[in-house]
């Protein structure tokens, strides 16, 4: 039988094959019809969720190579992808913290690899050093050479948690995306909106048969979908 939501961790282990590392979680997504933001929200706290942290700004300048192979792997169903982006937090204003990820995807498992990034003075000169040859050696070190800057895009993302099971739950709204300059020279890219707000579960493997049961079984509202934003945000700037 499987453990209540409200109830001690699952301890029974569920692999996935060829990608049954400890880092590896089920990533889960959804879209939201307008109007139903409020809905999910409240849903999750009936299963005993709360607010992990506050809302933040999530940005992330995603990579493809020259025929955009990453677009298309999503665009025609293949199960085995992985999507290079650099990532930061917060607002363009400031001073910068981002970093390289590498995400590895099978089907609705995932992993993450995490590169640092040097840290600087603001978003402009992300954009440039995007293009460096310093950049260039940093996606050298994951094996990749003939990669450049094409998108980015950026959202407001709250945070959920159940307050016994290491389950988290994720919503970006206002996800908003702009294409990036061929030559580097953008320094203040144009944002449109792109889709819909996006919810997303993540937990780990063991956790498989708890949350089919107890959170998304015959009852959950919600349809899961094949969902991209890099995909997403190409199509809605006809790049």
């Amino acid at each position: 039988m499987a453990t209540s939501l409200a109830g001690p961790r699952c301890d029974r282990v569920s692999v996935e094959t060829q990608i049954a590392k400890s880092d590896a979680r089920y990533e889960r997504k959804y879209n939201l019809a307008e109007g139903r933001h409020q809905d999910f929200v409240n849903y999750l706290f009936s299963l005993e969720f709360s607010r992990q942290h506050p809302d933040r700004i999530v940005n992330s300048v995603y990579f493809d190579g020259h025929d955009r192979p990453a677009f298309w792997e999503k665009i025609e169903g293949v199960s085995d992808r992985t999507k290079y982006r650099v990532r930061w937090y917060g607002d363009d204003a400031g001073p910068i913290t981002a970093k390289l990820e590498v995400k590895k995807r099978r089907n609705e498992v995932g992993t993450k690899q995490n590169l640092p990034l040097p840290h600087l003075q603001n978003a402009p000169g992300l954009y440039r050093f995007l293009r460096t040859p310093d950049m260039a050696q940093i996606l050298e070190r994951v094996g990749q050479f003939n990669l450049r800057p094409i998108v980015q895009i950026k959202y407001s993302r709250e945070y959920f948690e159940h307050r016994s099971i290491d389950i988290r739950a994720t919503v970006d709204r206002h996800i908003m995306g702009a294409a990036l300059s061929a030559h580097g020279q953008q320094t203040r890219p144009h944002f449109r909106g792109v889709g819909a707000d996006v919810m997303e579960l993540k937990y780990g493997l063991d956790l498989d048969d708890t949350v089919r049961s107890n959170l998304i079984g015959s009852n959950f509202p919600f349809r899961l979908q094949k969902f991209s934003k890099y995909s997403m945000a190409c199509g809605a700037l006809q790049l």
